[in-house]
């Protein structure tokens, strides 16, 4: 009995110790007006200008896309629109990549950064090269973060579970901005 309490114990402290700033997961996809919206809340001693001058660094310097751009960056916010390329099935016979491209959008205040990854839109890869040059009225094919991570609507003739491998990519990499972000705020 005393080992099954210590146990008990040794795997509470464990969990609670070592628990990630990165809370989304394939059961905890937030949903807002029928879109995936994912919201984190910074909480730091940082006055705003600190904010901003971290997050602005950790953009241009770490977190590395496939493409990003500023569409505004000022003391108080920073909005981005970030394409990230994401390896879903790497293997010797079979390759398979999803570009995701999202809003990426940063507000400052004196202690807290709020940050939000939404307008999530998934494109295959020949898609993706083929819009760079199609016409302007071209219909490329994309899929929202609600198609893919919640309808799980996209589907491939050769490869099981699409939609869940394309979300715990997604989810590995939002996790892993999150993370990233709250160690560079905890740092200073």
């Amino acid at each position: 009995m005393k080992k099954l309490v210590l146990f008990f114990i040794v795997v509470f402290f464990t969990c609670t110790g070592f628990a990630q700033p990165a809370p989304f997961n394939e059961d905890s996809i937030p949903v807002v007006h029928g879109e995936v919206v994912f919201t984190v809340r910074f909480q730091s001693g940082l006055s705003q200008e600190e904010f901003h001058k971290i997050a602005y660094s950790y953009l241009t310097d770490e977190l590395k896309p496939y493409s990003g751009t500023f569409l505004h960056d000022d003391d108080d916010h920073t909005i981005c629109m970030v394409t990230d390329y994401l390896n879903i099935v790497k293997g010797a016979f079979q390759s398979f990549g999803m570009f995701m491209t999202y809003l990426f959008q940063l507000s400052y205040r004196n202690g807290v950064c709020n940050m939000v990854i939404k307008d999530i839109r998934y494109m295959e890869k020949s898609a993706f090269e083929a819009k760079k040059t199609a016409r302007p009225k071209t219909t490329i094919p994309e899929w929202s973060g609600k198609e893919i991570m919640i309808d799980h609507k996209y589907h491939l003739l050769l490869i099981g579970n699409v939609p869940k491998r394309i979300t715990r990519a997604s989810l590995d990499r939002i996790n892993g901005i999150i993370k990233d972000l709250d160690e560079s705020f905890e740092k200073k």
